[in-house]
């Protein structure tokens, strides 16, 4: 065994290709990586072309042991295949050239973004992990459907590993392409120690229920929201984090005690939910694409001592008891009085999320990973 490789056997040099730029908003594709490297992977972090600058290439380190990299490109490679075609043989050449800069050695494939690379060169001879972050459908207003999932198969069928943060995501994936690899349920985490600061005590008049995150008609349940912010004119519910002014508007207006504030920076989440006395998920549970949403929030609202309240989502359960379960406006409501009664002390919230934190979801992952045998030769 060299130093450039782990007691399996395997390399701990790593091209990771993903869907979101290394400065976009914290997930758990920069969450995993940063984990890796502070336990001696090398990280390639290799990001999707700027739609902006196309043709400009980046590349810088951005911390110890990970190499942010942006290869040149055009924008569109999920609508035309032609395009995406094109990236994949220039991300190739950047991607090719960095690595050997950097000396990486039969480096790990690992990925969570199928177009705009070249996955039939890279996957020879080499460990490949496949995480599923999202249905590839789900996002994107023009998009090659038919190329997009002929792409994910292949990844799909030739994975050493599969991950993902949805059970049911997961299997419907595998009866999408048949696979018969071996396949890791990994949840969004939460890094415990970042929400740890002392929770206020809950206000049992006038509470402030919120959440943070994306605020759009795609995903959360107006007709609830509105629904409970009329029933209950004391109650504050407050929405914080980015969306468009229409999607916004939609939501507020005619309602006082709907609160919108703009996003905050990820340094300031801990800080934003410490004011909230309950978090909520309020997801519309009708749509089709949020019936395999584990959503990261949760985690937080949970690590901050906070009581949560959620729609009826399949992934929550793995959190009940301490997520409270609401099919409609009326049963919310019910839900948000019993927290109130309720003397459940913070800390033990905080205690049942610890098995949620990424230091240890990450540490279980790496022994399974490392496990599957060999890296193919």
């Amino acid at each position: 065994m060299n130093e450039n490789e782990n007691k399996n056997g395997h390399s701990k040099d790593l091209i990771y290709v993903s869907s979101i730029p290394w400065d976009f908003s914290w997930h758990r594709q920069q969450e995993m990586m940063s984990y890796l490297a502070e336990h001696g992977f090398r990280v390639l972090f290799v990001e999707p072309c700027s739609k902006k600058h196309p043709f400009q290439k980046l590349l810088r380190q951005v911390k110890e042991n990970v190499w942010r990299l942006r290869p040149c490109g055009l924008p569109y490679e999920r609508c035309l295949k032609t395009v995406n075609c094109l990236n994949a043989k220039l991300s190739r050449t950047d991607i090719r050239e960095t690595a050997g800069r950097l000396h990486f050695r039969a480096p790990i494939i690992w990925l969570d973004r199928v177009h705009g690379f070249d996955f039939k060169y890279f996957q020879k001879n080499s460990f490949v992990v496949y995480d599923l972050v999202d249905e590839i459908l789900a996002f994107g207003r023009v998009r090659n459907n038919r190329m997009l999932l002929e792409l994910e198969n292949q990844v799909l069928k030739r994975a050493d590993i599969l991950l993902s943060s949805s059970q049911t995501l997961m299997e419907r994936k595998i009866k999408q392409s048949g696979r018969e690899g071996k396949s890791l349920f990994l949840p969004n985490g939460v890094e415990c120690s970042r929400f740890s600061i002392e929770a206020k005590k809950v206000t049992k008049q006038n509470p402030t229920i919120g959440f943070i995150g994306h605020i759009s008609k795609r995903s959360i349940n107006y007709n609830l929201v509105q629904s409970v912010a009329a029933a209950r004119p004391d109650w504050t519910l407050l929405f914080v984090g980015p969306g468009t002014e229409e999607d916004k508007n939609a939501l507020k207006e005619g309602y006082p005690n709907i609160v919108i504030q703009d996003s905050v920076s990820g340094t300031e989440v801990p800080r934003v939910i410490r004011e909230f006395d309950i978090g909520m998920i309020p997801y519309n549970t009708e749509k089709e694409d949020m019936d395999y949403v584990f959503p990261r929030k949760a985690c937080e609202y949970l690590a901050s001592g906070k009581p949560v309240i959620s729609t009826r989502l399949r992934e929550i359960a793995v959190l009940e008891p301490y997520v409270s379960i609401a099919d409609d406006a009326d049963s919310f409501v019910d839900q948000v009085e019993r927290i109130l009664r309720t003397n459940v002390a913070a800390e033990q919230r905080r205690e049942f999320c610890g098995q949620f934190d990424w230091n240890c979801l990450m540490k279980n992952m790496i022994d399974s990973i490392f496990t599957v045998g060999e890296r193919n030769e």
